[in-house]
């Protein structure tokens, strides 16, 4: 199954083009896998971001719990300080028939203005008394059975000097106040003296509210007592929870017509009762993720340019692979359409100039083969067009074959008829050479044919030459089944007695020697032919080897000597097949002729 799909995709891609494919990698590998990661990254960014600023806002909330929390002690201690005041507790106990005394000892109380400066959020100081003899002023204010009345007077007395919390108004300046309420008692007599009312400057609060993030509201009993807004004091929010200690995280809310997220710290004040404090943060909702908006907004853009650039690029580098492609394709076209002529590089060391390179050195190796191809095959036309001319020139020596033979039967008969049978022997020999000549064909033949001609021309030149010449025909190998071109030996023997033996007066000689040699790539059967005739000299040796190096035959005289033998060679085996010769003036000769050794049964086809 994995297969089937994996040749399909295979298949699919194989009809795609290059520079499509780099496109299609370029998206596969790199494109999706980045957006991938790029979303997940976002949402762990977006997550611990958002974790980050809403710890930022829980700190900051603990900052205002502390700040207000200490105001409130400092409020507390300052009250302990007041209601443990001895001369205090003297002046409100003393019962005064003198004003001027009483103005006296006020005077003994500049303590209290120290107090109120020392505690910065300290507004006010009130003292609500039942001694008709003192005078009111900033401090001591007859309690009128009015007042007694209210609710946190009547629980100022009932709870018995216990501190507590609340949003009264206040007498003198007629503002609503939070303030520390407590009862004062006389500790030695246990008779009760008075209410301590300390108001808090609601302008210092609010100003602290003003410095915090966000909008901050703080709240007793989950009523607001301190806000920017002078409207919404005493408004009691739907979200919070009074008995829930600690932070509570309102993702949205409404408020104040607007959905947004509120943060709550509920805590208790060290100095207080049953007091619960809450301070709240109003957070928008774009404000709360905004430093996380900001971050992933800077992240995608950067992501962004990258993934632009990137595409820009592999753009830019799949038309660069699909041109070189191109130029390659063109060329190779070039080629298919029997055109070698391109250039021989398309710069650069990549794998493409690698392939180019194999192309041009093909294209090279091509246009040599075929070079060397129609050279050969002119050269064998040419060759077989002179050898037809030397078969043409020995026909046209006769002017009819069968008359020649006739006439040389003719002679013959007479020559035994008149008891001369060294002439009728000579005359049956020359006829068979002559006839074996001119039935001369263009492809291999038996050794033993060929060295049956050589055995009739050398019987031929014996008669001729008497005893002054010998020879010998030596076989070292079994030459049955050997099969060679026709017309190699002959026309070497026939220069080694034209140009070799001819002078001698006597001992002459003329060997040939038949046998194989051992080589890396086979046997070789190789062919000897030895005379002691009057050899070549040293210029004319270098003459004739170099006219047999001779690659062309254009050059060749229309003789059927040495290197016509040569090139026919080389032509029908191969170049690494021929002639060598090796000679002493006056001394030898010796021509060797090196053939692949051939069996009946492998013999290649006509030339």
């Amino acid at each position: 199954m994995h297969g089937c799909i994996r040749n399909k995709i295979l298949l699919s891609l194989n009809n795609v083009k290059m520079h499509r494919k780099l496109q299609i990698m370029y998206l596969v590998v790199f494109l999706t896998p980045m957006l991938v990661i790029s979303i997940f990254l976002s949402q762990k960014v977006y997550i611990t971001l958002s974790k980050w600023e809403r710890n930022q806002a829980e700190q900051n909330l603990r900052q205002a719990e502390s700040y207000f929390n200490s105001i409130l002690l400092d409020i507390g201690e300052l009250s302990d300080r007041l209601y443990a005041n001895e001369t205090l507790l003297r002046i409100i106990n003393t019962e005064y028939s003198d004003g001027k005394v009483v103005y006296e000892d006020y005077l003994n109380l500049n303590f209290l203005d120290d107090y109120v400066r020392s505690v910065k959020v300290v507004r006010d100081i009130r003292f609500y008394v039942d001694n008709e003899t003192l005078l009111n002023n900033s401090y001591f204010i007859l309690a009128s059975p009015s007042m007694k009345s209210l609710d946190w007077y009547k629980r100022a007395v009932d709870l018995g000097g216990k501190i507590f919390w609340t949003v009264k108004q206040d007498d003198i300046r007629g503002r609503t106040y939070f303030s520390l309420v407590r009862s004062i008692w006389d500790t030695r007599t246990k008779k009760f003296v008075g209410v301590l009312s300390i108001n808090l400057d609601t302008d210092k609060i609010i100003s602290f509210i003003s410095t915090q993030q966000f909008e901050t509201l703080i709240c007793m009993d989950g009523t607001i007592i301190f806000s920017l807004t002078d409207s919404m004091r005493f408004l009691r929010p739907y979200f919070i929870d009074e008995d829930k200690k600690g932070f509570d995280f309102n993702e949205k809310v409404r408020w104040q017509g607007d959905v947004t997220s509120a943060l709550v710290r509920n805590f208790s004040p060290l100095r207080g009762l049953y007091e619960s404090f809450q301070i709240v943060y109003v957070i928008p909702r774009d404000q709360l993720v905004a430093i996380t908006k900001q971050v992933l907004l800077f992240s995608g853009s950067v992501i962004g340019v990258g993934l632009i650039f990137s595409l820009f690029f592999i753009m830019l580098f799949s038309k660069y692979i699909s041109d070189r492609v191109c130029i390659i394709r063109n060329e190779m076209q070039k080629v298919v359409q029997n055109n070698f002529k391109i250039d021989n590089s398309i710069g650069g060391t990549d794998e493409f100039s690698e392939i180019y390179s194999a192309l041009f050195e093909t294209t090279q190796n091509i246009k040599t083969l075929i070079d060397e191809v129609y050279k050969r095959k002119v050269e064998q036309e040419q060759l077989i067009s002179r050898q037809n001319d030397i078969r043409f020139k020995m026909l046209s020596s006769q002017i009819n074959p069968h008359f020649l033979f006739n006439t040389l039967e003719t002679i013959r008969m007479k020559s035994l008829a008149n008891n001369d049978r060294d002439v009728a022997q000579t005359i049956k020999l020359l006829a068979n050479i002559l006839r074996h000549n001119l039935e001369v064909i263009h492809r291999e033949v038996p050794l033993l044919s060929e060295l049956d001609v050589i055995s009739n021309y050398l019987d031929i030149q014996q008669v001729r030459f008497g005893d002054r010449i010998s020879y010998d025909i030596i076989c070292l190998c079994d030459v049955r089944d050997m099969y060679v071109l026709p017309l190699l030996i002959q026309p070497i023997v026939e220069n080694s007695f034209i140009h070799g033996l001819e002078s001698k007066v006597k001992g002459g000689f003329i060997y040939i020697t038949i046998g194989t040699e051992k080589k890396d790539e086979g046997e070789l059967l190789c062919i000897e032919i030895k005379d002691n005739g009057n050899g070549i000299g040293e210029d004319k040796l270098k003459l004739i080897n170099e006219k047999l190096m001779v690659d062309s035959i254009e050059d060749i005289t229309s003789s059927i000597g040495l290197i016509n033998v040569q090139q026919r060679i080389k032509l029908f085996y191969g170049m690494e097949y021929g002639l060598s010769i090796q000679s002493i003036e006056g001394v030898e000769t010796r021509i060797t002729i090196k053939l692949p050794l051939i069996y009946k049964g492998n013999v290649q086809k006509q030339m």
